[in-house]
């Protein structure tokens, strides 16, 4: 499972959830919640950096590693929901299922065309 949280917050808002999921887990699973750039402990963006979400979504090598094996659960919190969404819309062989806490999809001028652009976004990078 990997959680996103929303706008100025970071990955400790998931501290009181992890250890009810776990519990309620029968099988062995890992958690792991992330801290956007500039949120939490995570390093600030550097000022040239893009400025949209696109650049909190996953590299290339962890996009290239997805099988059928190890896709992943993903829990989005408000903001981390809407990149949860263009995330799993963007890379289906990654993600085998969204909980959207608080959240909805992300802006884009085109929403038919907002998945293709995000993958091709993340494949150039």
């Amino acid at each position: 499972i990997i959680c996103l949280h929303g706008w100025l917050d970071n990955a400790a808002s998931f501290n009181r959830l992890a250890p009810l999921l776990l519990a309620a887990h029968n099988s062995p699973m890992e958690i792991v919640a992330l801290d956007f750039p500039g949120h939490g402990l995570s390093s600030h963006k550097s000022v040239d950096g893009p400025p949209h979400s696109g650049d909190t979504n996953s590299s290339k090598q962890e996009q290239e590693g997805a099988t059928n094996e190890n896709k992943v659960t993903v829990i989005g919190h408000s903001m981390g929901a809407g990149v949860s969404v263009v995330l799993a819309a963007a890379f289906p062989e990654w993600c085998s299922s969204l909980i959207l806490l608080e959240g909805g999809g992300p802006l884009a001028r085109n929403a038919k065309d907002c998945a293709r652009h995000v993958r091709a976004a993340c494949q150039r990078r």
